[in-house]
């Protein structure tokens, strides 16, 4: 890659340094195609690639020699990890987020000009351009006239070096720190004002950023959630709704879902900020798994009214509530301390989920005594033919104490804890019918103590599961030698002495919930 310098850096105290420099559209894409460069969906404003006739507009201008016009802003990830690891106090989370990029290849990160390096890189690649009625398809050089319609590489050699040629200015960012990084994508986008979730999703704290685009990056789970919102992933208003459900898994029991409260998943400055982890992330992803699988054959196929947001994070929260084994205070009052469910059929288990949601939105409004809709009449004066009058309308009286007013005007509080016990209460309900059996299992999750770990090799007689005789040291080992249940949890099997055994590690993973 060959670079000229057309200035020189600002002074090293400051966090953020640019060096201004010219390389061409080959570099760009030959960085592309080794993956030494890559572009993180944190800044981006956009998921998907332009389209044809953006995409095609772009390269006719390179060819007529625009591609200098906008700047690129890149990022030296090596040049940025070494500036950090000799600062005076290092940052860890900003230094292994550098490394993860290290780690895969990436030296370079692109925060401007990602659509323009994957089309330049897509264009060399083979797509072919679509011009519009009118735009001159042809390009002079020296003497010759050359088709611009046809596939890169059918072009002859001079004509493609004169692409690759086409220089390009870049602000390489040498020094940075993630805030820092996150204000030049704010301050650097197209000219539309960034909405906050938008501010939110630049990359500030990489586990909640990434994890969640990482999720809305799926397809099929993208699709879903517009489906369910009606919402477009191109202003990442998907990674808004993704965003509540990590809140909710931040804390369970005082639960915020509120948009002012996401902000606190992403701004690493501010006083109240969660950070993630990637245990975090890993629940994220396996809850949302659930819930895709338990209604997306449901949600939004017959074009009818979207799914309520509210009864989306509903399902949400009570698929986290009765398959997490961490502690929650209502789980413990419903099911005790070591009880927890495994979902074996999502499908049943959202078809039972829609039906039982229907009902606990009935209360929407006020009931009488023989539980008829109370209604209010209210008198409003309006004008007849030039003469006011007075005009009687009655409207049912609104259940502001109801689960249908938490679920659709309230996310945080109390209204969260209404909601939560509600759905409890019916799945309890549910668990004592024929209905469920099949569709979700009860495991026990009673922890394996170093105490019942010594009653079962006393009660095995030092033998592991297959027989082989064990020292005390060796039957202690706890990697070397686990204790298994016959009977597997999620089969329902219990923690009694009589249920299990010393089984060597590669068996025990082997084994699975098999019964042996």
């Amino acid at each position: 890659m060959t670079s000229k310098n057309i200035a020189t850096p600002v002074a090293n105290s400051q966090e953020l340094i640019l060096q201004p420099m010219v390389l061409a559209i080959g570099d760009l894409v030959r960085l592309k195609q080794t993956n030494q460069i890559t572009i993180p969906n944190a800044y981006q404003r956009r998921y998907q690639a332009w389209k044809l006739d953006k995409f095609s507009s772009f390269i006719i201008g390179n060819w007529r020699g625009f591609s200098a016009k906008d700047s690129y802003i890149i990022v030296d990830v090596q040049a940025c990890y070494d500036n950090e690891i000799s600062s005076n106090i290092p940052n860890q989370e900003f230094l292994e987020h550098l490394k993860d990029y290290l780690d895969n290849g990436h030296t370079f990160l692109a925060v401007d000009g990602q659509h323009r390096i994957e089309s330049s890189t897509e264009y060399v690649n083979g797509k072919v351009p679509k011009f519009n009625k009118g735009v001159d398809q042809t390009l002079l050089l020296h003497d010759s006239k050359v088709n611009l319609k046809i596939e890169f590489m059918s072009l002859p050699n001079q004509i493609r070096d004169f692409y690759l040629n086409q220089p390009v200015i870049v602000s390489m960012v040498t020094k940075a720190t993630l805030p820092s990084l996150k204000q030049l994508f704010v301050t650097s986008n197209d000219g539309i004002p960034l909405k906050k979730i938008e501010k939110g999703m630049a990359g500030n704290a990489p586990n909640a950023v990434d994890g969640i685009l990482e999720l809305v990056g799926i397809e099929h789970y993208r699709e879903f959630l517009c489906k369910v919102s009606g919402i477009k992933s191109v202003t990442k208003t998907d990674c808004e709704l993704v965003a509540k459900l990590l809140n909710f898994e931040h804390d369970r029991e005082s639960v915020n879902m509120l948009p002012a409260a996401i902000e606190y998943l992403f701004h690493t400055d501010m006083d109240g900020y969660k950070p993630t982890t990637k245990a975090d992330i890993k629940r994220l992803n396996k809850n949302f798994t659930l819930l895709f699988d338990s209604l997306s054959t449901k949600i939004g196929n017959d074009g009818k009214k979207k799914f309520n947001l509210g009864q989306f994070t509903n399902a949400y929260m009570l698929i986290s509530l009765i398959t997490d084994t961490r502690n929650h205070s209502l789980m413990e009052h419903y099911f005790g301390n070591n009880t927890r469910f495994k979902i074996e059929d999502p499908i049943g288990f959202g078809e039972w989920f829609l039906k039982s949601e229907l009902k606990r939105m009935t209360d929407k409004f006020m009931k009488d005594e023989n539980g008829k809709d109370l209604y209010i009449t209210i008198e409003k004066p309006i004008k007849e033919n030039g003469v006011v009058v007075m005009k009687t309308t009655k409207s049912p009286v609104e259940n502001i104490d109801g689960y249908n007013y938490a679920t659709t005007r309230e996310g945080h509080g109390d209204f969260m804890t209404f909601r939560q016990d509600r759905m409890l209460s019916n799945f309890r309900d549910w668990l004592n019918s024929p209905d469920s059996i099949g569709v979700v299992k009860e495991y026990d999750t009673t922890a394996i103590t170093e105490s019942i770990r010594e009653r079962v090799i006393v009660e095995s007689n030092f033998k592991s599961s297959a027989g082989k005789d064990l020292s005390w040291s060796e039957s202690m080992n706890g990697k070397a030698f686990q204790v298994d249940h016959v009977v597997a949890r999620d089969n329902q099997g219990g923690i009694e002495i009589g249920n299990l055994q010393l089984m060597d590690s590669k068996s025990n993973r082997s084994k699975s919930n098999k019964e042996i």
